[in-house]
């Protein structure tokens, strides 16, 4: 499922970004698409970019948003359960030209199917018997050792973040070890939008 390409299409010039992986403290006003991991796995994405107000107007954006995760949901829940729920679409406070679309998920494989996007939180166990590998080591943000595949390998149990989304990431504990092409911020977010390859983050 890829419903959420033709909302990007109409947001323009969509800058993506890796929220920040730790317990840092999402900002009140997320001005850059943003993935928000919680402990249970659930997923809050901001989607923001340009917001076109000479082809589209905010309600009509809101509308479009809403109806494209109400035929997801129509495919996907059962009972009263939704997979994935608009939150909320806005014009961000200080810049009326960008505007940000706020989805709810009830997993990483929710946002996945929606948004056409790679994502997945659990353990290395969990990401290598699912087929994900990793293509360069990970460093260490204590002392920038390096970790390989074979040694995450031995310790499966260890928590971790694989996405292959430009984008800024928030998880719900800070990041040990990052792969190449991705800057910890000094809040300790993970900026993930230089990265050429799928990234991956080992959580403490």
């Amino acid at each position: 499922m890829k419903r959420c390409r033709k909302l990007a299409a109409l947001l323009g010039a969509l800058a993506l970004a890796l929220v920040g992986c730790g317990k840092q403290r999402v900002p009140d006003t997320v001005e850059e698409t943003a993935i928000v991991v919680d402990k249970n796995g659930g997923v809050t994405y901001h989607l923001v970019g340009d917001f076109e107000k000479d082809y589209y107007d905010l309600s009509e954006l809101a509308s479009m948003a809403s109806e494209e995760a109400a035929e997801y949901n129509g495919m996907k829940a059962s009972g009263e359960e939704r997979p994935v729920t608009v939150d909320k679409v806005e014009l961000l406070p200080e810049n009326a030209n960008r505007v940000t679309i706020k989805y709810l998920f009830d997993g990483t494989e929710s946002f996945s199917e929606f948004t056409g996007n790679i994502l997945f939180y659990g353990t290395a166990e969990e990401a290598f018997s699912r087929g994900y590998r990793l293509k360069t080591n990970l460093k260490s943000v204590k002392d920038g050792t390096l970790l390989t595949e074979e040694q995450l390998k031995q310790d499966g149990g260890k928590t971790v973040v694989i996405t292959n989304t430009k984008a800024v990431i928030y998880c719900p504990s800070t990041v040990a070890f990052f792969s190449e092409g991705v800057t910890l911020r000094e809040d300790g977010s993970v900026d993930a939008t230089g990265a050429e390859e799928m990234v991956c983050m080992i959580l403490k």
